[in-house]
C-alpha cells in the first residue's frame, strides 16, 4: 500500500498544481531558449531584446496555462468533483432526486452512467430493506412460534454450548430440575445433572459424525435425588472432524417416579415369584411322599398322584408364563438402543483412563442393543473390582458373537474367581447416575447372567462371562 501528499489533496488542487508545473516548464523551456540565443549571438546590445520576449513569452504562457486550466476546472474537475459527492450522498444518504447532467454536460456519459448507477442502486438498498424487514417478521414469527412450543412442550428442552453451558430452556425445564436459582442462561449444565452419561453420550455422538442421530441417556440431578430419561441430538455445526465443541439439544423427562414405583414393582414381583415358587416344591415333594410305600390303595395313591401332579404342572406352567411377563416388563422400560462394540470399547477406555486404569481389548464388528451408558458402567466396576482385589494380571476384554446375541468375556492370568466373591460384587450399588440400582440390576435389565469359570492355557487362568 502506498501513500503520499498527492493522495490528500483534493481534485481541483491537484490538476490546478499540474497546470501549475506545465505554466513554469513553459517559463523554463523559453528562459532556457533565449539563453541559448543571447550566448550564440554573443552581442551584449541584444541583452535587452532576449529579456523582453523572454518576458512577454512567459508572461503569455502563464495568461494561456490560467485560462485553459479555468476552464478545465469549471467544466471538468469541479463537475467531476461535484457527481462524486451526489453519489456518495446516494450511498450514504436517503437521496432520491435525479443527478443534474447539465452540471456536467462536460463530462461525456460520465453523468448518466453514474445516474444509471444510482438508480439501481436505490432499487437495490429498497430491495434489500424489504428482504431483511421480511426475514425479520419471519424470525420473529418463528420465533413466537417456537416460544409458544416450547412453553406447552411435555418435556424440558435445554440448548447447550460445546462448553455445556445452556443457551435456552424451558419452563418445563425449571419445573423438572427443581433449582430454579441455578437454572439460568450461560449457566453450567453440570451444575445441574451428573455429568458421566451425557459426555459419553456425546462422545459417542461426535465419534458417528451425523446430525441425523440421537442418543438415548438416563441420568441424574447433581443431587442424586431425581432421575431423568432423555434424548440428547448434537447440533448440526458441532458435526465436523476432529472436533467436540459443538452444541447440542437435551431433552429431559422426569422418571424418578417411575424408577421409585418400578423398584416397588419389581420387589413385589420377585416375592410373588419366590412365593409360587415354595408351594410348587412342596407339591412335588408331596407327590414324592405318595409314590413311597404306606397305606394308600394303589388305585387311590394313582388317583392322587394323578391330581397332584396336574396341579403341579399347572402351577410350573403359570410361574413359567409369569415369569416370561416378568422379564419382559423388567426390560422393555430401560432406554435400549443400538450401539457399535468400538463405541462400548472406546467409552470403556476413556471411563477407565480418568480413573488411572487399563485393559487390553479384541471385540468384533458388532451392532449391540443396550444401555450403552450403563452397560459401560457395568463393566468399569467389574475391572475395579478385579483391580482392587489383585485377582490377575493381563487383564483383558472380548466382544464376540453369540447366537443372536453376543458375549462380554473378562479373562486374566490369575487364580480363579468364586461365584460368592461376585454375587456380592454384583450387589454393589451401581453409580450415583442410577440411584438405588445395583450391578446385578443392569445385568438383569439386559437379560444375560454372570459367571465366573477357569479357562484352559498356560498357567491359571480366570474368567468373567456376561
Amino acid at each position: 500500500m502506498t501513500s503520499g501528499l498527492g493522495t490528500k489533496l483534493s481534485l481541483r488542487l491537484r490538476i490546478f498544481l499540474f497546470f501549475c508545473l506545465i505554466a513554469l516548464g513553459g517559463i523554463a523551456i523559453f528562459l532556457a531558449a533565449a539563453f541559448f540565443g543571447f550566448w550564440r549571438l554573443r552581442d551584449p546590445e541584444a541583452m535587452g531584446a532576449f529579456i523582453s520576449a523572454g518576458a512577454i513569452a512567459s508572461f503569455a504562457l502563464t495568461g494561456m496555462v490560467a485560462w485553459i486550466w479555468l476552464l478545465f476546472d469549471e467544466n471538468v474537475a469541479k463537475p467531476l468533483s461535484n457527481l462524486a459527492g451526489e453519489i456518495r450522498a446516494r450511498v450514504h444518504a436517503e437521496v432520491q432526486s435525479e443527478i443534474d447532467h447539465e452540471a456536467a454536460q462536460y463530462l461525456g456519459d460520465i453523468a448518466p452512467a453514474a445516474s444509471e448507477i444510482a438508480r439501481d442502486l436505490n432499487k437495490t438498498k429498497t430491495a434489500l430493506e424489504e428482504a431483511v424487514k421480511r426475514e425479520t417478521d419471519r424470525i420473529a414469527q418463528e420465533k413466537a412460534r417456537l416460544a409458544a412450543i416450547l412453553r406447552d412442550f411435555p418435556a424440558g428442552v435445554l440448548l447447550c454450548n460445546g462448553d455445556h453451558k445452556i443457551m435456552l430452556y424451558n419452563m418445563k425445564s425449571v419445573t423438572l430440575l427443581e433449582r430454579p436459582a441455578a437454572l439460568g442462561l450461560d449457566r453450567p449444565l453440570f451444575e445441574l445433572l451428573q455429568p458421566e452419561p451425557l459426555l459419553e453420550a456425546i462422545d459417542r455422538l461426535d465419534r458417528a459424525g451425523s446430525s441425523d442421530q440421537a442418543a438415548e441417556v438416563l441420568c441424574t440431578s447433581k443431587s442424586g435425588d431425581r432421575v431423568f430419561t432423555g434424548q440428547l441430538r448434537l447440533l448440526e455445526s458441532a458435526i465436523r472432524p476432529g472436533s467436540k465443541t459443538g452444541g447440542y439439544v437435551l431433552i429431559l423427562h422426569d422418571v424418578t417416579e417411575d424408577l421409585r414405583t418400578r423398584a416397588e414393582h419389581d420387589d413385589l414381583l420377585r416375592d410373588v415369584v419366590e412365593s409360587i415358587r415354595r408351594p410348587a416344591a412342596n407339591l412335588q415333594t408331596s407327590l414324592a411322599v405318595l409314590q413311597s410305600p404306606g397305606s394308600f390303595s394303589a388305585s387311590q395313591r394313582q388317583q392322587i398322584h394323578a391330581a397332584l401332579d396336574e396341579e403341579a404342572q399347572a402351577l410350573v406352567s403359570v410361574i413359567d408364563r409369569f415369569v416370561a411377563r416378568f422379564d419382559a416388563i423388567e426390560t422393555s422400560w430401560w432406554p435400549m438402543s443400538d450401539i457399535a462394540a468400538g463405541d462400548i470399547v472406546a467409552g470403556l477406555k476413556a471411563q477407565l483412563s480418568a480413573r488411572g486404569l487399563d485393559i487390553r481389548t479384541d471385540y468384533a464388528p458388532l451392532i449391540l442393543h443396550c444401555g450403552g451408558f450403563m452397560l459401560i458402567l457395568l463393566l468399569v466396576r467389574l475391572v475395579e473390582r478385579l483391580n482392587q482385589e489383585q485377582i490377575g494380571t493381563d487383564l483383558a476384554l472380548s466382544i464376540k458373537a453369540d447366537d443372536d446375541g453376543a458375549t462380554l468375556d473378562f479373562s486374566w492370568k490369575g487364580e480363579v474367581l468364586s461365584v460368592e466373591t461376585l454375587d456380592t460384587w454384583l450387589e454393589e450399588p451401581l453409580g450415583a447416575s442410577y440411584d438405588r440400582y445395583t450391578l446385578q440390576d443392569a445385568v438383569e435389565v439386559h437379560r444375560t447372567d454372570v459367571w465366573p469359570e477357569r479357562v484352559s492355557g498356560e498357567g491359571a487362568q480366570g474368567d468373567v462371562r456376561c
